[in-house]
């Protein structure tokens, strides 16, 4: 068990017996970072994330009542979702809770409660896929407690039936399926069409930085459903064109160049990202599979050109980020990671830089704020799991 893990893990397991005073079983979900193929998943696409190593932890223990009890260490908080009530939507962190039961509930009936005690060290609203993490360590614990038959892949649909029915998020597959499928020292190719997903081995020697920018946002919020909305009304244009496409991953770049012309702005400028963005993460596996990190970094640097310049969701903060880590030797490539509007930057960096990298990104983005230094290295881990129980 990793330090992060087991340090989350305690955090939870001692709450939760303080709060419900029982034995407990344990369950755990990695979040994910993702290397490139950024708002490609809804668009059918292919991305290249892994399941990093931060995690959200749940304690769970029956309860004789008809509701599950979810108590949240970050937040404070605690919401009691009963099992046969209709899904209401609160626009709250409760929204997640009740989607994971609301989503189990479709598909088999719950008869009995669950007292519920969640942890993360992940940073919520960071781009690192919290909620999915949320999502599925908590719908482990709800189908253990129903003794409903599961899998990675099943598990991976509930996240996103809860994310898209329930809380209205209309986002890809990628976020759930690397959280489910992780692979140790391992990114996950992954084609949003079929949910194919192969796992591409990291070289050794290098490392990813994470790079937090301290500005939170909420996808539900934000102009993520828009963005999904303009690549949507882009397909539909070029099949008013004659093109037989069904979504943007069926536009090649020929395709794009002749009917460009055709699409006013800012949907032109949507859909260049997505169609290039497609051909730059092919390219990325091809250069990760040969251990080739400059060309990797080099994608890496133009994805986030075009994330800032034709999809319009970068922030002055994700710019500078990269912008710094760029600049320190030893540095292959950068780049925000998430869906934008706030969040994290990522950067691959040569091991023996990742200290440089640390103190230079400490100094000069987190220095000038007054903030504490929110920079780490991580690294591939596995998906979501079940851990020992607790006495």
């Amino acid at each position: 068990m990793t330090a992060s893990l087991y340090g989350v893990q305690d955090r939870v397991r001692t709450a939760h017996r303080q709060r419900f005073a029982t034995n407990a079983r344990v369950f755990a979900a990695p979040g994910r970072v993702n290397l490139i193929g950024e708002h490609t998943d809804y668009n059918d696409g292919f991305v290249l994330p892994m399941a990093v190593d931060r995690w959200t932890v749940v304690a769970s223990s029956p309860n004789n009542s008809d509701a599950i009890r979810v108590r949240s260490l970050e937040f404070d908080d605690e919401v009691s979702v009963p099992i046969d009530t209709p899904f209401r939507r609160t626009s709250n962190w409760y929204d997640y809770a009740a989607g994971v039961v609301a989503a189990i509930a479709e598909e088999h009936p719950l008869d009995r409660g669950l007292d519920v005690t969640v942890g993360t060290d992940l940073p919520i609203g960071g781009g690192l896929s919290s909620s999915a993490s949320f999502e599925l360590a908590l719908a482990q614990a709800i189908v253990a407690n129903a003794k409903i038959e599961s899998n990675a892949d099943r598990l991976a649909a509930i996240g996103r039936r809860a994310e898209h029915e329930y809380v209205g998020i209309r986002s890809g597959a990628m976020d759930q399926v690397a959280v489910a499928q992780g692979v140790a020292d391992s990114a996950l190719f992954i084609d949003c069409r079929t949910l194919a997903v192969t796992p591409v081995a990291i070289p050794a020697g290098v490392a990813v930085a994470v790079m937090d920018t301290g500005v939170r946002r909420t996808l539900a919020a934000s102009q993520y459903n828009e963005r999904r909305k303009q690549c949507e009304r882009c397909v539909e244009l070029l099949r008013e064109d004659r093109l037989d496409v069904d979504s943007l991953r069926d536009v090649t770049q020929e395709m794009y160049e002749r009917h460009a012309a055709h699409l006013p702005l800012p949907i032109r400028e949507r859909a260049r990202h997505v169609i290039e963005e497609n051909g730059r993460t092919k390219a990325a596996v091809a250069a990760l599979g040969a251990a080739d990190v400059v060309a990797f970094g080099r994608l890496m640097n133009e994805s986030h050109v075009s994330l800032r310049d034709y999809y319009d969701v970068s922030i002055p903060e994700l710019d500078e980020l990269v912008s710094i880590a760029q600049g320190v030797e030893g540095v292959y490539g950068a780049r925000m990671t998430g869906g934008g509007f706030g969040g994290c930057a990522i950067a691959l960096v040569d091991e023996d830089a990742a200290d440089r990298l640390i103190a230079t990104v400490s100094s000069r983005y987190y220095g000038a704020r007054t903030m504490e230094p929110a920079v780490f290295i991580t690294e591939a881990c596995g998906g979501a799991h079940e851990l020992d129980a607790i006495g």
